[in-house]
């Protein structure tokens, strides 16, 4: 799978790359929304940092699903991000899952599960429809 990780902090692209890679995905990492859109029609999968309540932020990954439907997202906000209803709605829209900043290689590769389960759920109940 390609994961696209897109994220302002260092550590944090690191700590996902690593552990991404480490469960055998291809994965490329960038701080810049112009490389993301490059890279992100490759992408099976986005990891972003993102501030939803910063419009270029909520606009890249709005691009992004509106490009591409299908495509998996996990939102990862800053830390002091609102749990507002403004923040809930947007992550609703997006159809997108929440990875609290506060990242470890275990809560990534849960991240991922969790969206391969959804995935697979999917599925399965498109077959018997």
């Amino acid at each position: 799978m390609f994961i696209l990780v897109i994220d302002s902090d260092h550590d944090t692209r690191r700590i996902v790359n690593n552990a991404l890679i480490k469960a055998g995905h291809i994965v490329k990492t960038t701080h810049s929304g112009s490389e993301a859109i490059r890279l992100y029609p490759l992408a099976d999968v986005v990891f972003c940092g993102t501030n939803l309540t910063n419009k270029p932020d909520y606009s890249l990954l709005n691009y992004f699903k509106n490009e591409n439907p299908d495509i998996k997202l996990i939102i990862m906000p800053e830390e002091d991000q609102p749990s507002d209803m403004d923040f809930t709605l947007s992550v609703k829209d997006l159809d997108a899952h929440v990875l609290k900043k506060d990242v470890t290689a275990k809560r990534v590769l849960d991240a991922l599960a969790m969206i391969g389960n959804a995935a697979e759920a999917e599925k399965t109940i498109s077959k018997a429809s």
